[in-house]
């Protein structure tokens, strides 16, 4: 059978195949479905192999509907009735707990299908949001004929749809429950909570906010399972608005609010609100690098959030931690809690952030820099803090579907943890990280929220440099922030990367004993083209992408040379000729850059490459030097006029020279 082209259906259709393969179904738990449910369930469960033709988004979304309005009769009264009977009681909490612990591998499966758009991705690509979006359309007859799509999900009317809808359910369309796996965690020498991938198990429910009832019985089998009854088990990290007033922001504090009463029920679960967006969160702060705020205002003002003080200026933080937590995460070496030893912590915590973006010794931060540092703050030093203070068993991050803002906090978390580690996240795993889950829900990359987080990164790059360089396993993450840089931000990163690019090639010019594959020629060639690349940019000239572009790669390349890279790189040089003429000439240089890397590898058949970079070098200083006399020309017309009788016009022999 040929297998259907890919869309956001028959994606989510397989996915939601792993998902039910997965759930610890038995006899007697189909008893208590509806027939047709069951008789689903159980053709899925004995199928070895996906079929693309079976509709298995909607038995999910049936599933779902049908489990969590009938919890009583199907979880509840047959779990009390077998309290002596061990083996239906665990055969009942299996079913509840792998609703949510559900190893389903859809994440990984889901990125596969997308992951040649964020790797390989450069400056002048469309953006990777739309890019996933295009490769994940819906076209031709739907699978599902009840099961909203991700696409369907994604759209402005499935999002509208679902805010204002008396019925928000996220988890019964195809926001789906998996585990998130990362290299790092499974190092013998260390212990790491499982971290869960769900969307918000707030809901409303014919208007009325609640936690999803799935999940609370997920959390008492928990509780039943533990064998410290008094520990938080679960920490549940909400990205939810909660001070907003927006109509959307309404909706989500009363979401929050319903989760932060799962504490008063639960004594398991601790639900932390952190900020995500809006206010010092604003999706625009990461283009405003001009402005200047006292860095002693900045840091007081994180500490009242923190503390949740009523003094602090900013009004829209959505920052709440319980009493209740605050006293198991601020206690001094004997087990006390005080206000003070609160504040000492949280200050130790906020003076690490600072450390962190090399900002500790700036008297004065832009916006962009303010919001790194909280950033930074929010989601690595005080999120670890809280995490190693409490030692849950799982954690997850979730907003509404856990795939922007709940992404973002997810996946910074997870890179700097990494990094403290012997296995360090790989770009593959981040990438994955940010793009897959939004794949897979709404069909597309991840929101603007990208940016926010490449802000961040900026900062943290910058201040690790030379050590990210210098460690192989690492260096990805300079790459990922160059190539990855919003338009906005483009000026200010050429000029630091073509600082830094001939800083470097004159450092291994100067160091060229210890290198046997010292090419003196391609340094200097090397050193030529970032030196136009100054020069072109000091001139104004448009293209500050491919400039940026190709700043990064005549470094990259001339230091650490590859036949795929060169390619790229020629590449790269006719783009610059296409995009405008003034920049022949560096494109000339370029490509005898290529051609002399080439040489020694090609045993002299690179020779055509050099011919073609002196040609189109040669081309672009034709052009120069015609513009010049041009130029000339026109001042020394323009000259002449002024001293002619009003009635003789000299301007329209000028003209003959364009």
């Amino acid at each position: 059978m040929t297998e259907t082209k890919l869309t956001s259906d028959s994606l989510h259709n397989k996915n939601c195949f792993s998902y039910l393969k997965h759930l610890q179904l038995t006899d007697s738990i189909f008893t208590r479905l509806s027939p047709g449910l069951a008789n689903n369930l159980k053709i899925i469960q004995a199928q070895s192999v996906y079929h693309q033709d079976f509709a298995y988004a909607d038995v999910y979304t049936d599933f779902f509907t049908e489990v969590e309005d009938n919890i009583e009769t199907i979880y509840d009264k047959p779990r009390h009735d077998s309290v002596q009977d061990p083996s239906k009681v665990a055969d009942l909490d299996n079913f509840i707990f792998s609703i949510y612990h559900n190893d389903n591998a859809i994440l990984e499966e889901t990125f596969k299908a997308i992951k040649s758009i964020p790797l390989n991705h450069t400056l002048t690509d469309t953006e990777i949001q739309k890019s996933i979006s295009i490769v994940l359309t819906d076209h031709g007859k739907k699978i599902n004929k009840r099961a909203l799509s991700p696409a369907e999900a994604g759209s402005m009317f499935g999002r509208f749809t679902a805010m204002i809808a008396d019925d928000f359910k996220p988890q019964h369309t195809t926001s789906l429950a998996t585990v998130r796996n990362y290299n790092y965690t499974n190092e013998a020498s260390q212990y790491y909570p499982q971290e869960y991938r769900f969307g918000t198990q707030a809901q409303r429910d014919q208007g009325i906010e609640r936690v999803s009832p799935l999940f609370e019985r997920w959390l008492q089998v928990k509780h039943e399972r533990a064998v410290d009854k008094s520990a938080i088990l679960h920490i549940y990290f909400n990205n939810l608005g909660l001070d907003r007033t927006d109509a959307e922001g309404k909706k989500e504090k009363a979401l929050s609010k319903a989760l932060h009463k799962l504490e008063d029920k639960h004594p398991n679960i601790a639900v932390i609100t952190l900020p995500a967006d809006k206010g010092l969160m604003s999706g625009s702060h990461y283009r405003k690098t001009k402005d200047r705020i006292s860095a002693t205002k900045i840091y007081d003002e994180f500490i009242k959030i923190a503390q949740q003080d009523s003094e602090a200026v900013s009004k829209v933080n959505d920052f709440y931690i319980s009493n209740k937590v605050r006293q198991l995460i601020f206690t001094d070496e004997w087990n006390r809690y005080s206000l003070a030893e609160e504040k000492k912590q949280l200050e130790k915590l906020l003076v690490n952030s600072f450390k962190a973006l090399g900002f500790d010794k700036t008297p004065f931060l832009s916006s962009s820099q303010r919001q790194a540092v909280w950033f930074h703050f929010i989601k690595f030093e005080l999120t670890n803090h809280i995490i190693q203070r409490l030692n849950p068993e799982s954690v997850n991050f979730s907003c509404k579907d856990a795939i922007d803002r709940g992404g973002v906090s997810s996946a910074y978390y997870n890179l700097l943890t990494s990094f403290k580690t012997n296995t360090p996240m790989s770009r593959e795993e981040f990438e994955c990280a940010l793009h897959a889950a939004p794949a897979m829900v709404k069909a597309r990359g991840m929101n603007h929220h990208l940016k926010t987080l490449w802000n961040v990164i900026d900062a943290y790059v910058n201040e690790h440099y030379n050590d990210l360089r210098e460690d192989s396993n690492q260096s990805w993450l300079i790459e990922w922030r160059d190539y990855n840089c919003p338009h906005k931000r483009v000026e200010d990163l050429l000029t630091l990367r073509v600082k830094q690019g001939i800083q470097e090639l004159l450092a291994a010019k100067s160091n060229h004993k210890n290198n046997p594959h010292f090419n003196e020629a391609a340094i200097n060639t090397g050193l030529s083209i970032l030196e136009q690349i100054k020069l072109q940019k000091e001139n104004g000239v448009s293209g500050k992408r491919l400039l940026l572009e190709a700043a990064i790669r005549t470094t990259s390349i001339t230091l650490n040379p590859d036949k795929a890279s060169l390619k790229t790189y020629e590449a790269l040089a006719d783009r610059l000729v296409i995009h405008s003429p003034t920049l022949q000439k560096l494109a000339g240089i370029m490509k005898m850059l290529a051609g002399v890397i080439l040489y020694p590898l090609s045993l002299g058949h690179s020779k055509t490459w050099i011919n073609s970079g002196m040609a189109t070098y040669k081309a672009g200083v034709d052009s120069s030097q015609r513009k010049e006399i041009q130029h000339c020309m026109k001042e020394k017309l323009l000259s002449l006029k002024d001293h002619e009788p009003p009635d003789e016009s000299i301007e329209s022999d000028s003209q003959t020279f364009h």
